[in-house]
């Protein structure tokens, strides 16, 4: 076997759904291959760490974002709305993030063309966020998707970009208001940094999903800013509503790679 084994093949050896003979055959390219024992290290990894979630009390978290919506508001900003974390993501996620490799963040794909200074190029080249629907079975969402008010949202990436780089994603409903993926944003006397994206040449589905908490019906459009250096969510909450549109983001934000994916919220 000279090709490299399939993400699929490095699932069917940690779940244990391949033939003994097929087995073998896989294990014995394994010995020869070290880019596929890490690869296949890198799996077993993750279903390690996503078969035992932890424990979250979805009641207890409610209440707690209930009373937060209740609270004054520290930052003078658009309608702010929190995501309700609705758990970890499955290994049944996991796999579906596995086959990502071949659709996530191509060169070809216009949903990662770069805009804005060299910096920013390279971003585009180097980085690809697709966002995910569903808990379980995850899916690519497709623009123009009609979103049910309970999707659960999340996001894998690739990343083989040469310095350390960060993500903000959040979405803006068609009534101006902000709602946070990526980072957690549950406090407003909080200023959140942007998720450290490790390096990862296979696609990784980031630990959380979020459902979006009321958002309004109509245009719903979900934003990922990519940047080397560390960016806050006050950048973002901070704007105009008018300023939350991808040419004022692009602009301000011309060393960062900026993408937008619009849907239709029902």
């Amino acid at each position: 076997m000279n090709d490299h084994l399939t993400e699929k093949q490095l699932l069917d050896l940690v779940d244990g759904g391949v033939a003994p003979n097929r087995a073998d055959g896989l294990r014995a390219h394994l010995a020869g291959c070290a880019s596929c024992r890490e690869a296949l290290a890198e799996v077993e990894g993750f279903v390690a760490a996503i078969a035992a979630p932890p424990a979250i009390d979805e009641d207890a978290h409610v209440r707690a974002i209930m009373t937060r919506l209740d609270a004054p508001r520290a930052v003078p900003a658009p309608a702010r709305r929190w995501g309700r974390i609705v758990g970890a993501a499955s290994a049944l996620a996991l796999a579906a993030g596995l086959v990502l490799v071949v659709a996530n963040g191509q060169r070809g794909d216009p949903g990662f063309t770069a805009r804005g200074g060299e910096v920013g190029a390279s971003l585009g080249r180097d980085v690809g966020v697709t966002i995910l629907v569903g808990l379980r079975a995850l899916e690519p969402l497709a623009k123009g998707t009609a979103l049910p008010a309970d999707a659960a949202l999340s996001a894998a990436y690739t990343n083989v970009h040469a310095r350390p780089v960060h993500l903000l994603c959040f979405a803006v409903d068609a009534a101006g208001a902000v709602h946070w993926l990526y980072p957690a944003f549950e406090d407003p006397r909080t200023d959140p940094a942007s998720v450290a994206l490790e390096r990862a040449d296979r696609p990784r589905v980031l630990p959380t999903s979020v459902v979006l908490d009321a958002p309004a019906k109509g245009r719903l459009r979900i934003v990922t800013i990519v940047s080397e250096a560390p960016r806050h969510v006050s950048e973002i909450e901070r704007r105009p509503a008018a300023d939350l549109v991808a040419p004022a983001l692009r602009r301000d934000f011309a060393d960062a790679s900026l993408t937008e994916l619009e849907v239709e919220q029902q």
